[in-house]
């Protein structure tokens, strides 16, 4: 038999290598080979077993465990454009974030919960735990790398959070950055959603006119879904090579973790739900901003105005400029694509003349 050493063949992940030792037995019977002799072979061969550090796309799990009498090939292919065309964009946009001084690029996502407490003891399992979040960004122009933690007892992980987030990280912009783009997983409760939305309308017109910021515009940029893999994986995938074989009894050693987690380039820490960056209530900041999320006018084929409701759930970017209440919804993340561009006048009633 021909057996391939290409990088990364795997076996399926429910197998063992004693399960598949006596598989191997059972067809060669005659083969004299202990289990040590085989499992250096199969080393030698470059055959392991595969276990998936990330969270696999369900879409793409699906159409690989389908029949050809299961499978709806268009809407698998249409995916695959979409996830590529995300990829390609942030791509992109971290070209220009490293040949731009005007321009910020940044990754943003929430990590796994860590509980604390944490320890090798059979005890810890069975008690409470408290849960303690992380919600990381990595700026793709500079490499730098930012952490706002805090635990169950002082806030929770919902739009006011994230929202809240997403305000110091604008708040904390270089003074020459005039154009902004945050990618996130698509994610309705924390990240594509309309308290998010009024955030940033909050920060362009309001904020940015009593600081020394010159942002003009902000792009929330959304991965197509199962497929968020980006920049900002480094910092957790450090925070937990950085934790392992660790016993964690509090809360704050988790920020200590983060902190001496990369030492070439460290991670900035900062405590949210502190009285230095206090959570805001974003929802009500939206609730009195923001009248319309998602209807807009247009002129149809025959020259007549209509109203039509945009969809968030296909939504790939969030555009907003200074000085203007309106935000842009399209399927297309790159702006400089506007032929699906859904201008939403936020402070309009529905039904209203533009």
């Amino acid at each position: 038999a021909v057996v391939s050493t290409q990088s990364g063949h795997y076996g399926r992940a429910s197998l063992t290598l004693a399960k598949l030792f006596k598989l191997f037995k059972e067809k060669h019977p005659g083969v004299k080979i202990g289990l040590t002799s085989y499992s250096n072979i199969l080393n030698s061969l470059n055959i392991g077993f595969y276990k998936p550090k990330n969270d696999q796309c369900d879409q793409c799990t699906s159409y690989k465990n389908s029949s050809k009498e299961e499978i709806d090939l268009l809407l698998y292919i249409e995916h695959i454009e979409r996830k590529d065309m995300c990829r390609n964009c942030k791509d992109a946009d971290k070209i220009k974030a490293k040949a731009c001084d005007n321009f910020g690029a940044y990754t943003i996502d929430m990590e796994a919960v860590n509980s604390c407490p944490k320890a090798a003891s059979g005890e810890f399992y069975y008690i409470t735990k408290l849960a303690c979040y992380n919600l990381s960004c990595y700026n793709l122009g500079t490499d730098e790398k930012t952490c706002f933690m805090w635990d169950q007892t002082q806030a929770n992980r919902g739009p006011d959070e994230i929202g809240s987030c997403l305000l110091y990280i604008l708040r904390n912009l270089p003074e020459n950055i005039t154009d902004v783009v945050i990618w996130a997983d698509s994610c309705g409760g924390q990240n594509r959603n309309k308290e998010n939305a009024a955030a940033i309308l909050h920060f362009l017109n309001v904020e940015v006119s009593n600081t020394a910021l010159h942002v003009k515009t902000v792009h929330l940029k959304y991965f197509e879904r199962g497929h968020n893999e980006s920049e900002v994986d480094t910092i957790h995938h450090m925070i937990e090579a950085s934790k392992k074989n660790q016993e964690i009894y509090l809360p704050d050693r988790y920020k200590e973790i983060a902190r001496s987690a990369s030492t070439k380039n460290p991670i900035k820490v900062f405590s949210l739900a502190s009285y230095e960056y206090p959570v805001y209530d974003v929802h009500a900041l939206c609730k009195s901003t923001i009248i319309n999320r998602n209807r807009y006018r247009f002129i149809d084929h025959e020259g007549k105005p209509k109203v039509n409701e945009a969809s968030w759930l296909s939504a790939k970017r969030l555009s907003f400029a200074k000085g203007s209440r309106a935000m842009t919804i399209s399927t297309l993340p790159d702006p400089e694509r506007t032929d699906d561009d859904k201008v939403i006048l936020t402070d309009r009633k529905v039904g209203c003349v533009i």
